[in-house]
């Protein structure tokens, strides 16, 4: 493992072991008054000393001053001395640690955000996100899980990109060594998940494609699955924000059948990007209609006119026997459903008579299934009556009226 991969990862191990009982690292920069830049250099020297006691004395007085001893340590973790080097990071990962574990607890503290205690990323999260108490107790999550991430997030796209590049490399190697391919569930915790969504929706992140490989896996976490599917769930909504932003940027064209999934999985409006991008370009009929799907659910009348050339699209969709009968679905079948749903209508009008708005169920090819083609053609003749209708009623009501004296 890349040594700069395993410092991380080591670092990320002691913030998570960090309990409120360890008095040591809970001590650090608090109690007696700091000391001074000169007993700092003094203890940063005996980091090296020949006598063991001595070595563990300045160490655990070094670990006790905090950030106070931060620059020196520095310096020191690149002293030609191993022993010395070694100490130093241990006790400068130590103090990091313990900053973080009091900033978190600011930020828990602050529950109403009066304070205004922020910590790296949080101003993109809460403005994209939320700002309530589940928002913050998900961004708590994100910080205690990928800290380092949120911190080269603050810094700019391109850290943010080179960190989790480093992250979703770490990820890709544990869904290799790990039994989570045999359940296809993300093997990272919730947090973790969240925070490559997260840093990852953001547009001005570049992404390789085992980035977004390993991103477009994360969902598949059990604890982040499960705030997604629990209707009654304070966690559903922000989750569904933090993966429709993901869903919504822009990605290579091939993974735009995986964020087309996600949105019809989950109900994510968002979906009406990926599903824009999916029908202005040759793709299968499967991609099409699910895309159709997509943008007739969370679309509006502006996308119409991206919907009315499918109309003609007689590409079967699906094929299948229900009641001992021959049912079929074709490309123009979901983009009449589509266009009817844009235009407000209520589809069991026009013939859809199995139609059924169900928030949990947003696709079943059952509703738009037409047992023959002279039923298809009378849901296409509703359809069209009721267009002329419309235009009928439009050129009236611009026509100007005479007034008979």
């Amino acid at each position: 493992m890349d040594r700069r991969l395993y410092r991380r990862a080591w670092s990320f191990v002691l913030t998570t072991m960090l309990g409120a009982g360890s008095a040591a690292i809970f001590a650090i920069g608090s109690g007696s008054a700091c000391a001074s830049e000169a007993d700092v250099k003094t203890l940063v020297a005996q980091l090296g000393d020949e006598a063991f006691s001595i070595r563990e004395s300045a160490t655990n007085q070094l670990i006790r001053q905090g950030p106070a001893a931060k620059a020196e340590l520095l310096v020191a973790a690149k002293d030609p001395d191993a022993e010395v080097r070694s100490r130093a990071r241990q006790v400068l990962e130590k103090i990091v640690a313990a900053e973080r574990k009091r900033q978190l607890q600011a930020f828990r503290d602050d529950f109403d955000g009066k304070e205004g205690v922020s910590l790296p990323g949080w101003s993109v999260f809460k403005r994209t996100v939320g700002d309530d108490s589940t928002a913050r107790e998900l961004f708590v999550k994100i910080q205690e899980a990928e800290p380092d991430l949120l911190e080269a997030f603050e810094k700019g796209p391109k850290e943010a990109g080179d960190v989790l590049r480093q992250k979703t490399s770490l990820a890709a190697a544990s869904r290799t060594r790990g039994a989570a391919q045999a359940s296809r569930q993300s093997s990272v915790s919730m947090g973790s998940a969240l925070a490559m969504l997260f840093v990852g929706g953001e547009p001005t992140v570049s992404l390789t494609d085992e980035m977004t490989e390993q991103i477009l896996l994360a969902p598949q976490s059990q604890e982040f699955l499960s705030a997604l599917t629990s209707q009654g769930s304070p966690r559903r909504e922000p989750c569904q924000r933090i993966l429709g932003r993901w869903v919504a940027r822009d990605t290579a064209e091939k993974y735009l059948p995986v964020c087309l999934a996600y949105s019809m999985a989950y109900d994510l409006k968002e979906g009406v990007i990926p599903a824009a991008r999916t029908l202005k370009q040759p793709t299968t009929a499967v991609s099409k209609s699910r895309a159709l799907v997509v943008l007739g659910r969370f679309g509006t009348k502006d996308e119409l006119p991206l919907v009315e050339p499918f109309l003609k699209d007689a590409q079967s969709f699906v094929e299948y026997t229900g009641n001992n009968q021959p049912m079929q679905v074709q490309v123009r079948d979901v983009a009449l459903m589509a266009a009817i749903q844009l235009s407000g209508q209520n589809p069991k009008d026009f013939g859809f008579e199995r139609y059924q708005a169900n928030e949990r169920v947003p696709f079943n090819s059952l509703m738009i299934a037409f047992r023959s083609e002279k039923e298809r053609s009378a849901a296409f003749d509703k359809w069209q009556a009721w267009q002329n209708g419309q235009k009928q009623a439009a050129r009236e009501k611009a026509e100007p009226k005479t007034s008979i004296e």
